[in-house]
């Protein structure tokens, strides 16, 4: 069974690896590029023109920033351990995340490094200090015992110190995952409400019930109404699942940033800040690796979640051969050592293409 079990799973992801393949072969891609030409205004406020050209008709949002001095490392260790109980995720999509991640990233000429991690090299990297310019990516909805359980936590020390946590799945800390050991009400590895509540604060969460059962895609609710800073950045992954969701006034007056849909003030993706770093969360099955890839790849190539970047402006526009989109947008004021950038990327399903363009001067303030 196991082995019919990865055999389906390695066909699964050759399949959507060879469709997306195909999608970037240089015979069949559309081209698309981006310029920029930079200036101050007589108020000395930094603006921007953007001009996007593209061989077929497309949307774009073009988004201005100052980018933190302080950049996040492009290194990414990506925890899979098939050993290791999943919910509100399936392994062939959990893997295929890992897949989808470079993909797009190589498409693009980002220089993303991506290693996968298995629970217990993940846990003695979380350990060094060193890796806390670097982002994690977990997918599978469940936290491996040897990085948190009722008695360890390696996670929320690490982000302290600076590193990014980007989380999909079930409710984060809601499940300890030991290998062979099943979830559900009154097993151990179910920590509930107080096992998130040691990672976040659980009163920005509404609906904050917990089932104590893994939930299985298809279960979930829908995210449609994009909220203004999921736009800007390219952050459309609408799936949530059917209990939490954050409270996008107390996620906002928190100085975390609401990026995924907006369902009655409710939204499935923020960021919460955590000292140095933070968590990037996903509240929702992680059912679609090309959405949540491509949702992915933006936040962390754009920058927005350097330390001390601040965000400015953010327009959508669409271009056709022929007609190039031409924008200008003004920048926000930064701190010294920030750079003026932009972040340009297309907004059309399957859609891989996005760019950030700097200033000449590299500084900003």
């Amino acid at each position: 069974m196991a082995r019919l079990l990865q055999a389906a799973t390695l066909l699964f992801v050759a399949g959507v690896l060879v469709s997306q393949a195909l999608l970037l072969a240089p015979g069949l891609r559309a081209t698309e590029s981006v310029s920029t030409v930079w200036s101050t205004d007589a108020n000395g406020t930094e603006e921007v023109e953007v001009s996007v050209t593209a061989t077929f008709a497309g949307h774009f949002t073009a988004s201005t920033l100052q980018r933190g001095a302080s950049n996040r490392s492009d290194q990414i260790y990506f925890y899979f351990d098939g050993a290791y109980p999943v919910s509100y995720s399936a392994i062939p999509y959990w893997y295929g995340l890992s897949q989808h991640l470079t993909t797009v990233a190589g498409a693009r000429g980002w220089p993303m490094q991506l290693q996968l991690e298995d629970a217990d090299q993940l846990a003695a990297l979380l350990q060094e200090p060193s890796t806390a310019r670097g982002t994690v990516v977990f997918a599978s909805g469940v936290l491996p015992a040897p990085i948190f359980s009722a008695t360890v936590d390696r996670l929320v020390p690490w982000m302290r110190e600076g590193g990014l946590v980007v989380w999909a799945g079930d409710q984060i800390g809601e499940y300890s995952g030991v290998p062979g050991q099943a979830l559900g009400c009154g097993l151990p590895g179910t920590l509930g409400e107080a096992g998130t509540a040691r990672i976040l604060n659980v009163s920005w969460l509404d609906n904050n019930g917990s089932g104590c059962a893994p939930g299985h895609p298809p279960a979930q609710t829908l995210f449609l109404n994009t909220t203004p800073d999921g736009l800007a950045w390219g952050v459309y992954y609408p799936y949530g699942i059917n209990t939490p969701a954050f409270v996008i006034s107390k996620v906002l007056a928190g100085g975390g940033l609401a990026l995924g849909g907006n369902a009655s003030g409710d939204t499935n993706i923020a960021y919460i800040p955590e000292g140095r770093g933070g968590l990037l969360d996903f509240v929702g099955p992680t059912v679609d690796p090309i959405r949540l890839s491509t949702s992915i790849d933006n936040v962390l190539q754009s920058g927005l979640l350097d330390p001390g970047s601040v965000t400015g402006e953010s327009r959508s526009f669409a271009v056709s051969p022929g007609h190039p989109g031409v924008e200008d947008l003004w920048l926000p004021s930064g701190a010294s050592g920030t750079r003026p950038c932009v972040f340009v990327d297309q907004t059309d399903y399957l859609a891989t293409f996005a760019t950030e363009s700097c200033a000449p001067d590299g500084t900003g303030g």
